[in-house]
């Protein structure tokens, strides 16, 4: 489990978890098998599966996902995110 204080802390966290994954022949993330559910006028979850693609576009991984999201002046701000084993399907 990691806790970031605030933006700074987060984007450096995930900016070096991406250098690693890169570092490991990681090219991008796929989002499918997505669904939201409205928690409430400021608060929705969205879940599913990242696919990871390498740079030969062949699959590296697959992880379930949750994620939190508040709407702040405007602005949907992640709350939660939670990487977990993959909906069966």
């Amino acid at each position: 489990m990691t806790v970031f204080p605030d933006v700074d802390f987060a984007r450096a966290g995930l900016s070096a978890g991406i250098e690693q994954m890169r570092a490991e022949g990681y090219h991008h993330t796929e989002f499918v098998q997505l669904t939201s559910r409205v928690l409430s006028s400021d608060l929705v979850a969205v879940s599913g599966t990242l696919v990871r693609i390498g740079m030969d576009g062949q699959e590296l991984n697959r992880v379930g996902f949750t994620y939190t999201l508040r709407l702040h002046e405007g602005d949907w701000r992640l709350v939660c995110a939670i990487i977990h084993d993959p909906p069966v399907i």
